[in-house]
């Protein structure tokens, strides 16, 4: 088991990449701070919404993967930690979204399946984000299916409400910036979930763990580590726990964050 010196887990969409930008790679700058941080002995990853299978490519050799909202923790290829959601809660989940003309995926790592009535709905939310479609597809059966998380999608604001309204109290529902769409997952599994079981498997020392988000499901994880810093632009929420705000995507705000933090400067040489 490798000793890390400290860790950073970086948010996907709108930190490490933003699709309003259509910015879909971090940036060269980013990139290389958080090799050079890696060669410092620093575990290296992802915290994100996504299923492990559809993380694009992002060009870094990340030694972690925190994935379906902290439900999967996997290091150095190995998985960790995965919390599941049961199949009769997965039955009483779907019977209303179907009730309600909802579409919906369920999740786990490796694979994503879709209710068929949405699959044009589907097909264009990952279009959006330049999600593999390989990785998805119908869904047949739940019985024996392994689900970490689920993505819901709607046409009106209304039917999300009332979908809360019903399940709320078991499962956190954040929806998705600027789209109607949302996660569902567990109520006590969110991003710090997932770190804190890679900060026990591996004894990390938790005064040099950073964190970097942009929003709402960011906030546990801003939390959970010793220094918690927020991208521009930010949520109301990730503004209120944040250590410290960095710039955006595009200006490499990952490097100017580690910098802040006087980890790295790519100006100096030696």
């Amino acid at each position: 088991m490798k000793n890390y010196q400290g860790a950073i887990f970086c948010d996907i969409d709108g930190t490490l990449v933003d699709e309003r930008h259509e910015i879909f790679l971090p940036t060269p700058k980013v990139r290389e701070a958080l090799t050079k941080m890696q060669e410092k002995g620093f575990l290296i990853g992802v915290a994100t919404g996504r299923a492990r299978c559809y993380i694009p490519d992002l060009k870094i050799p990340f030694d972690c993967y925190i994935s379906c909202n902290g439900a999967v923790a996997e290091v150095d290829g190995k998985e960790i930690f995965s919390e599941t959601i049961e199949t009769e809660e997965l039955k009483e989940i779907i019977a209303c979204l179907e009730e309600n003309g909802m579409g919906y995926i369920v999740e786990n790592a490796n694979e994503c399946f879709y209710n068929k009535t949405s699959e044009a709905e589907i097909l264009h939310f990952l279009e959006l984000f330049h999600m593999d479609k390989r990785c998805f597809s119908p869904l047949k059966s739940l019985d024996g299916l392994k689900v970490n998380k689920m993505v819901i999608t709607f046409d009106q604001p209304e039917k999300y409400q009332r979908f809360c309204e019903k399940f709320s109290d078991r499962y956190l529902i954040p929806m998705h910036r600027n789209l109607f769409s949302a996660d569902l997952g567990k109520s006590f599994i969110n991003k710090a979930s997932g770190i804190e079981a890679v900060v026990k498997a591996f004894n990390l020392n938790r005064e040099q763990i950073y964190a970097f988000g942009d929003y709402d499901n960011d906030v546990e994880m801003l939390q959970a580590v010793a220094h918690g810093i927020g991208m521009t632009p930010h949520s109301d929420a990730v503004k209120k726990v944040a250590e410290y705000i960095t710039c955006g995507v595009e200006e490499d705000g990952i490097y100017w964050g580690l910098k802040h933090f006087h980890l790295i400067d790519l100006e100096e040489k030696g």
